[in-house]
């Protein structure tokens, strides 16, 4: 015990040594560190509602739609798809500034195969962004010294991106949200008051033509 003191002791004394530019650059790397795994800490789970609750000790609000409009769609470039063909799907956010979004979509395997996911600009803090089974899952979030961050629309802007194929033909295959398992953070709030899914008609490539 006395000589983990002691090396305490040597070590506050060389800290005291260090110039004070050291010494800012020292305690500005401990501060970032210390906010990002706070930051991960409370985004980084499959329950990011609960986490938010546990880690910033608010309640998670639910509030209904008729209060605020804050709104995830998912948007395809078209709504009628033919077999073989693929298309760029977009998750777009609209309402009141969010800084963390935390989102499951569930797409049918045997209709679409899904590829290319990328994240939008709003949020420099990636945890997931995966696809695994019949599951899109993707959790970003804005950290405290993202650059640019005031030049950035966090009222309206698209979340993620992903692209889709279509394997074969069906009147109606349903992309959507997991509600239960999306979130939109502010302020350690849920603030998300609906999450608009789409559905997409895939019909079957006319056959080849012979002169």
């Amino acid at each position: 015990m006395q000589s983990i003191v002691q090396t305490i002791r040597l070590d506050l004394k060389d800290f005291i040594k260090l110039s004070p530019q050291v010494k800012f650059l020292l305690i500005f790397q401990l501060i970032i560190l210390f906010i990002l795994s706070l930051l991960i800490g409370i985004i980084f789970s499959p329950k990011f509602k609960t986490n938010v609750e546990n880690q910033a000790g608010l309640p998670v609000i639910e509030e209904s739609v008729e209060d605020v409009q804050n709104s995830l769609s998912i948007v395809p470039e078209t709504q009628t798809m033919l077999v073989g063909s693929t298309q760029t799907v977009q998750i777009t956010y609209t309402g009141d500034p969010a800084t963390a979004v935390d989102t499951v979509i569930h797409y049918i395997p045997s209709v679409f195969t899904v590829s290319n996911m990328q994240s939008g600009e709003a949020y420099d803090t990636i945890l997931r962004r995966k696809i695994i089974d019949d599951h899109i899952y993707f959790s970003g979030a804005q950290s405290p010294f993202q650059e640019g961050a005031d030049e950035i629309n966090l009222s309206d802007y698209t979340v993620m991106t992903f692209d889709v194929t279509a394997e074969r033909p069906t009147e109606s295959a349903r992309i959507s949200f997991s509600e239960e398992d999306t979130v939109v953070a502010s302020s350690g709030k849920n603030i998300l008051g609906q999450a608009n899914d789409v559905t997409i008609r895939v019909i079957p490539r006319p056959h080849d033509e012979s002169p």
